[in-house]
C-alpha cells in the first residue's frame, strides 16, 4: 500500500523541501538511516525523520541542523507508518 504525504516544514531540507510530495510505502518495519513517516505519543500529526536505532532508544533525525534530534524511549509511543520511497516537487 502506498500514499502521498505533503511535506509541511523544512526539517528534511535539502533532501525533501517544504511542499514536496513524498511517496510513502506503508510498513512498520524499518532499517537504520531510512526516512520514515511516524507519529509520536498522542499527537496524530504525521512527520518525516531519518531513523537510527540505539540500545534502549531510537533517534529521529532531521536533515536540517536547525531541528534537534528527537529521542524516543520506551516511555514514548511511536508508530512507524511507512518509509519514504520517492520525492517529487515543482521547481
Amino acid at each position: 500500500e502506498l500514499f502521498y504525504f505533503k511535506m509541511n516544514d523544512i526539517s528534511m531540507e535539502p533532501i525533501i523541501p517544504k511542499e514536496a510530495n513524498v511517496l510513502i510505502k506503508v510498513q512498520n518495519k524499518t532499517n537504520d538511516e531510512q526516512i520514515v513517516a511516524v507519529t509520536l505519543n498522542d499527537n496524530p500529526t504525521l512527520f518525516l525523520r531519518k531513523i537510527r536505532k540505539q540500545d534502549g532508544f531510537i533517534l529521529l533525525l532531521a536533515e536540517n541542523p536547525d531541528y534537534a534530534p528527537i529521542i524516543v524511549t520506551k516511555e514514548d509511543s511511536m508508530k512507524v507508518v511507512g518509509k519514504a520511497i520517492r520525492v517529487s516537487y515543482d521547481i
